[in-house]
């Protein structure tokens, strides 16, 4: 098996990005919730294991192909090139704090929000917005998925054709 991923790391990073991302959703799509084909139903609670098996099964074949193919060294650099700045700080305050205020103008300007509008609980609404919409939204993309697409598929894919 690692000499297979040694001399083919894009084909065994498919297989194990594909495969670790799918295979969770296989209980709940054959249970009594899915088709029915096994006879127990899915606790609501597995489908945030789904969810997180799906968004971080291309992060965990990167990181499984790296360390058969290149060893600590790969893996440190995979994993230091998680934190790299590319950008200046002004784009991380735009990003963060320029686009929900454009949003929120937006949507004050369509007639009728401003009449709906009722004040917030601020520490539960804060804690529940960072808890139920910015940690997925983190998980779901850029440290779920990118990290093996763009870190070790694309890099491979590049350098092949």
């Amino acid at each position: 098996m690692a000499d297979f991923v040694r001399r083919h790391p894009l084909i065994a990073y498919f297989v194990l990005a594909y495969t670790g991302s799918w295979l969770v959703w296989a209980f709940y799509v054959l249970s009594l919730d899915g088709l029915a084909l096994l006879p127990f139903h899915a606790p609501a609670s597995y489908l945030f294991i789904i969810a997180l098996g799906t968004f971080t099964g291309p992060t965990v074949a990167a990181f499984a192909v790296t360390a058969f193919t290149e060893g600590r060294p790969g893996v440190d650099r995979l994993a230091a090139r998680i934190v790299q700045w590319r950008v200046g700080i002004a784009w991380y305050l735009f990003v963060f704090l320029g686009l929900p205020a454009i949003e929120t103008l937006g949507s004050i300007a369509m007639p009728g929000v401003l009449a709906s509008f009722t004040p917030i609980d601020w520490p539960a609404e804060l804690l529940a917005t960072a808890v139920f919409f910015l940690y997925p939204a983190l998980l779901a993309g850029p440290l779920g998925e990118e990290i093996g697409w763009r870190g070790v598929a694309l890099p491979k894919l590049q350098a092949l054709y």
